[in-house]
């Protein structure tokens, strides 16, 4: 469920990677589409747990979705949001 390198960056283009399983998310979709930034998205199957998982929940530690992980966090660095509010807002401080 974790993106790997290669579905991060397909064709080195994306640096934002949304991992999505509900119709909240496709107001995400729908900016990014917009806004015409890219991303990358992976499909979060809540009907087997997946939410549930250590590794979605490093990227969203209270098994909230959306959530986004990011490469244009504080310092350069990484970071992943939740909730579709704060998604929405990432891009206007990055």
């Amino acid at each position: 469920m974790v993106p790997t390198e290669s579905e991060e960056e397909p064709n080195g283009a994306a640096d934002r990677t949304l991992l999505l399983a509900d119709p909240n998310g496709w107001k995400i979709t729908n900016f990014l589409e917009a806004a015409g930034l890219p991303y990358n998205l992976i499909p979060v199957d809540i009907t087997s747990g997946d939410q549930f998982e250590e590794e979605f929940l490093r990227i969203s530690p209270n098994n909230k979705m959306p959530a986004i992980v990011g490469s244009e966090g504080p310092d350069g660095e990484a970071m992943s949001l939740s909730e579709s509010g704060a998604i929405l807002m990432y891009p206007t401080f990055c």
